[in-house]
């Protein structure tokens, strides 16, 4: 368990130090940092507006049935704290299905602080919307040789919200 946490340790340093890469529109490619790790982040433009953007992702996550269970106007709490940054709002999303397998067994909650999946929207400087979110395939590799069992279920995971934000971005 110690090695297992010392990975995480490793793996959240790994992941402030990784640039994120923006992928085609058609799918989402981690794009390897310098020194050839994964990229622990995925990124793909929209075609719609950042508002739009959100709608429709908003329905794709409905239709898999999965649940929004806050969603964080990221730009609106910093203008009430004086700051003007670019439209950000955080998606947190949660299936029953893969968040009951990860909680009902006390030696994987340690995943637990990084549930629910979160899903990003936001617009750059020059108006382009990006849908961004943590590649959890990347993720899963890394917990694959401790806790296989554990590394399936964050595939899975990861793989409907591709699909979620694939349908999202295809409507």
């Amino acid at each position: 368990m110690k090695k297992l946490h010392s990975l995480l340790l490793a793996a959240s340093l790994a992941l402030a130090a990784v640039q994120p890469a923006v992928a085609s529109k058609e799918a989402a490619k981690p794009t390897p940092s310098a020194a050839a790790q994964p990229a622990f982040f995925l990124e793909n433009p929209s075609g719609r507006d950042f508002y739009g953007t959100l709608k429709s992702l908003d329905e794709a996550i409905k239709t898999a049935k999965w649940s929004v269970l806050a969603s964080h106007r990221m730009h609106e709490n910093m203008a009430e704290k004086g700051h003007k940054v670019g439209r950000t709002t955080i998606l947190e999303v949660c299936s029953m299905k893969y968040g009951l397998e990860i909680l009902k067994d006390d030696k994987k909650k340690y995943v637990s602080s990084m549930m629910p999946c979160r899903i990003s929207v936001y617009e750059t400087a020059d108006g382009r919307v990006v849908v961004s979110r943590l590649n959890a395939h990347a993720f899963a590799d890394m917990l694959g040789a401790n806790d296989p069992a554990l590394a399936k279920v964050m595939r899975e995971a990861g793989a409907e919200i591709e699909q979620i934000i694939a349908q999202s971005l295809a409507k």
